[in-house]
């Protein structure tokens, strides 16, 4: 149904069918550079609410924003490995041959295994520089992107904790009460040391990412014309 009430806020999305048609894949190349861009500043939204997360009073709080910020990183590491595939397919022949029809579902890694080695191939044969820094892109994410699948076709994901590789527990704070005794205290600031430990992780796997993403960026925006 059609909305009467402007001016109002909605969620918006470009239509690349438009830039295929006027401008081609070269624009979808540019665009997704573009884009990849704004995913590195999230992440380093992400990487502060990590740190934020670890404020909160309950551990069912930290726990709980702490799984949701970790999702949300895992969604934009999958949109960096679509945006860095249309990059590779929007300056090679055979992308160009696959987006001929103008058909934005064609848009992120290429279905078939073939067309990926022909892209491939092509890349690293004229701009060996921009092909090595996507390799070494696609390798830094590839852990993320196998969770991220795990999240979105199979279950959700929770943080752990584990005490031993054959043992995990939630996290909540009726099996570690801040008011129990001198035990479940002294256990409850382990988890909280964990949960800090679990962040910095995160966060140094974050600023990795950033210097590598950043690598692809300045390759990729030598590529094309």
């Amino acid at each position: 149904m059609a909305h009467s009430k402007y001016p109002r806020i909605v969620p918006m999305s470009y239509d690349p069918k438009f830039d295929l048609e006027t401008k081609g894949p070269i624009e979808i190349a540019r665009r997704a550079v573009g884009e990849i861009r704004g995913l590195a500043h999230d992440f380093n939204l992400i990487e502060n609410r990590l740190s934020n997360d670890l404020r909160c009073r309950y551990l069912d709080d930290v726990a709980g924003r702490l799984a949701f910020d970790y999702e949300d990183y895992l969604h934009r590491v999958h949109c960096v490995r679509e945006r860095s595939w249309d990059v590779l397919t929007g300056i090679s022949t055979r992308g160009k041959e696959i987006l001929r029809d103008c058909d934005p579902h064609r848009l992120g890694t290429p279905r078939k295994p073939k067309d990926r080695e022909l892209i491939g191939t092509e890349v690293r044969s004229i701009h060996p520089t921009l092909f090595d820094s996507f390799t070494r892109l696609q390798n830094e994410i590839a852990n993320d992107v196998g969770m991220r699948n795990i999240a979105t076709h199979q279950t959700f994901v929770w943080l752990a904790l584990m005490p031993n590789e054959d043992d995990a527990r939630e996290i909540n704070d009726y099996d570690f009460p801040a008011d129990g005794c001198e035990a479940e205290r002294a256990a409850r600031k382990v988890v909280r040391k964990l949960l800090r430990e679990f962040v910095a992780e995160q966060r140094l796997a974050i600023k990795t990412l950033m210097e590598v993403t950043k690598l692809f960026i300045d390759a990729a925006e030598t590529a094309y014309p």
